[in-house]
């Protein structure tokens, strides 16, 4: 009977060191493995994709449009009148030292709403003149003028505007003349003023001469 439990008691024994060995099942063998394997380190975040940009365009600047010129003469577009005359002007007949103020006459000029000047028919050997003349302070030497005027003349040189001005005390002029079209003409003369030019003898002038019967008329001069 001793025996029989000896033999029992090492048949056991001998299957608990062979449990003991037994490789673990699929399930276990996992289980042991998920375990026994480090825990994986998250990826590093992407960096950052920066959006590449075109370099701006330089802005096209235009050149800067250079100011009109300030206007030399006074009330050039006859538009005031005072004492039936124009304001600044004065009208004037004769010739040499012998001159008479005489009466012009406000009408319309060549655009709607525009006025003009019609300038007496002068006797003979005379003329007619709607002048004025030029405060200093208005003039500006060694520049470039231009003298423009809107006329109207039966004639060829029948009724013309100038300019005059003194240079070491000679007398220059520019001028512009009527054709003789009996239409209106705008006519324009660029000069140059020299630097000495006397700022104080500037003048402006519309002259008729008696050359027919017709009305010579004179709209929008200007002088800058």
């Amino acid at each position: 009977m001793a025996k029989k439990l000896i033999a029992v008691i090492t048949v056991m024994a001998l299957m608990s060191v062979m449990g003991a060995c037994t490789p673990p099942t699929g399930d276990a063998q996992q289980r042991a493995e998920k375990k026994a394997a480090p825990a994986a380190k998250p990826a590093p975040p992407a960096p950052p994709q920066v959006e590449k940009k075109e370099p701006a365009k330089p802005e096209k600047k235009e050149p800067p449009k250079p100011k009109p010129l300030p206007e030399i003469i006074v009330n050039g577009s006859f538009e005031d009148w005072r004492d039936g005359a124009p304001h600044s002007w004065n009208v004037r007949e004769g010739q040499g030292d012998n001159w008479v103020t005489v009466q012009a006459k406000k009408t319309t000029g060549s655009k709607e709403g525009s006025v003009a000047v019609e300038l007496p028919l002068p006797g003979k050997d005379n003329f007619a003149v709607v002048s004025q003349t030029i405060a200093a302070h208005r003039i500006k030497t060694g520049r470039k003028l231009t003298l423009s005027a809107v006329l109207k003349a039966p004639k060829e040189e029948e009724l013309h505007a100038v300019v005059s001005y003194k240079v070491d005390g000679k007398e220059m002029k520019e001028r512009v003349y009527t054709s003789g079209s009996g239409a209106w003409e705008k006519l324009e003369n660029a000069f140059e003023v020299p630097a000495n030019a006397d700022p104080a003898s500037f003048r402006i002038s519309l002259i008729r001469r008696p050359l027919s019967d017709g009305a010579a008329l004179v709209e929008m001069v200007s002088l800058k």
